[in-house]
C-alpha cells in the first residue's frame, strides 16, 4: 500500500513521545494499529525505521532520513490544509496591492506585521509606484486596494482620506539656488531631479503646465536624495524623509520656492463582495491613517 498521513503522523508521534504506547495514546489508536503504520511504511520503501536492538525506539540511520522527510510532508499537508479551510471560508488566497512611494515607512511596517498576523494565509503582493499611476493599477483591475493621490474622478472607486504629505524644495547648501540673492527665475534652467515619469511641479499643479525643461527622472526618492547630496540639482522630497539631513544642513531648503502638499486616499472598487482579508486591510489603514 502506499503511505498515508496516518502512517507519516504514526512516526512523527513515536519519536514526540518516547514509545509507540505513548504515540497511541496521544493519537487515540491501538497500540497494534500505531505498530502497523510503521510495518507499512517499512514495506512500502523496504527499509527498517527502527533499529529493533533497542528497548526504546531509536531510528535506523535509513529512518532518520525517512523522519525528517516525513515532517516536512506533513508540514506541507498542514500548510495546504489551512489553504483549503481559508478558501472555504472565503479568505483571499492573494490581495494586490499598490502604494504611493511617499507612503510612510514606519506605517507601512506596523501594516504589513499586523495584516500578517491576522492572515497568514494570504499572499499580499506589494508593489509601488509614483503618484496617479497607482490609480490606473486600480482601474485596471491589476490592484485590489491602493494608497494614492487624488488625480481620478470615478464614481466605480471607493475612497478615504489618509494622510497629507508635505513636499520641500532642498538643495545642497553649496548649490548656486541656495546662495543669498538667487534670483528664482534662473532655477528653471537648472536642473530638477523628479521621480516617477513627470515633474512634481507637474503632477500638482493645473494640467497644460509645461515640464521642466531640465529634468532628471529617477525611480525612488532615495536616490534622488542621493543626487541632491551630491550637489546634482534641486527637487521637492517629502519632509519626513530629509528631516536629518535638513537638521545637520545637509540639505536645506530653497527660499524661492514654496513648499508643496500631496493628499494621499485609500481607494478600492466599490463594491459588496470584497472578502473579510480586504476588508480586514482596508480597515487598519483606516484606523493606522490617525498615527500618521
Amino acid at each position: 500500500m502506499r503511505i498515508g498521513i496516518e502512517e507519516l503522523e504514526a512516526l512523527i508521534t513515536i519519536m514526540q513521545c518516547g514509545s509507540f504506547r505513548a504515540a497511541a495514546e496521544k493519537l487515540h489508536k491501538s497500540q497494534s494499529s500505531i505498530s502497523y503504520a510503521i510495518k507499512n511504511i517499512e514495506d512500502d520503501l523496504g527499509v527498517e525505521i527502527f533499529d529493533r536492538s533497542t528497548y526504546t525506539p531509536k531510528l535506523s540511520s535509513a529512518g532518520e532520513l525517512v523522519y525528517n522527510k516525513a515532517k516536512n510532508i506533513l508540514g506541507l499537508h498542514g500548510e495546504l490544509m489551512d489553504i483549503a479551510s481559508y478558501v472555504q471560508a472565503g479568505i483571499e488566497p492573494k490581495i494586490n496591492v499598490v502604494f504611493s512611494v511617499v507612503f510612510p515607512t514606519l506605517l507601512l511596517r506596523n501594516l504589513l506585521q499586523k495584516f500578517t498576523c491576522k492572515f497568514p494565509q494570504t499572499q499580499l503582493g506589494i508593489s509601488f509606484a509614483s503618484f496617479d499611476s497607482t490609480v490606473n493599477s486600480l482601474l485596471e483591475q491589476k490592484a485590489d486596494l491602493i494608497v494614492s493621490s487624488d488625480y481620478s474622478k470615478s464614481d466605480i472607486l471607493e475612497k478615504e482620506f489618509f494622510s497629507k504629505i508635505e513636499f520641500v524644495p532642498v538643495v545642497d547648501p553649496q548649490h548656486p539656488a541656495a546662495q543669498p540673492g538667487f534670483d528664482e527665475r534662473r532655477l528653471t534652467s537648472m536642473i530638477e531631479i523628479v521621480v516617477g515619469e513627470r515633474a512634481l511641479t507637474a503632477e500638482i499643479t493645473p494640467s497644460g503646465q509645461i515640464e521642466h525643461p531640465n529634468t532628471w527622472h529617477v525611480m525612488d526618492f532615495e536616490l534622488k536624495k542621493q543626487f541632491l547630496l551630491a550637489g546634482l540639482g534641486w527637487g521637492f522630497m517629502p519632509r519626513d524623509l530629509i528631516s536629518k539631513e535638513l537638521s545637520t544642513n545637509e540639505l536645506t531648503e530653497l527660499p524661492c520656492v514654496r513648499s508643496k502638499h500631496i493628499n494621499l486616499y485609500l481607494m478600492r472598487h466599490k463594491s459588496s463582495c470584497h472578502g473579510p482579508a480586504l476588508n480586514y486591510l482596508w480597515e487598519l489603514m483606516v484606523s493606522l491613517k490617525n498615527l500618521n
